[in-house]
């Protein structure tokens, strides 16, 4: 039977993954765990970049979601 990564994600954590971590799981080696291709990760440090700036950016705003800035939104 073959599973979806989405399915898969969102059995383990008990939420629908978000849109990063399905690229991250589809993107991802299992016997090692690391990136399949430059691309790949070149997109993941840009968007952990842009989370970073968002989050930083809605706390200086004083927002009190900061904590908690949907990583859906940022990624696309």
């Amino acid at each position: 039977m073959l599973v979806s990564a989405y399915d898969s994600n969102t059995r383990s954590l008990d939420r629908p993954p978000t849109d990063v971590e399905v690229f991250r799981e589809t993107h991802t080696r299992k016997r090692d765990k690391s990136i399949v291709e430059k691309r790949a990760e070149d997109l993941l440090s840009e968007f952990s970049a842009n989370l970073d700036e968002a989050t930083q950016q809605a706390q200086e705003e004083g927002d009190e979601s900061a904590a908690t800035v949907d990583p859906d939104i940022v990624w696309r």
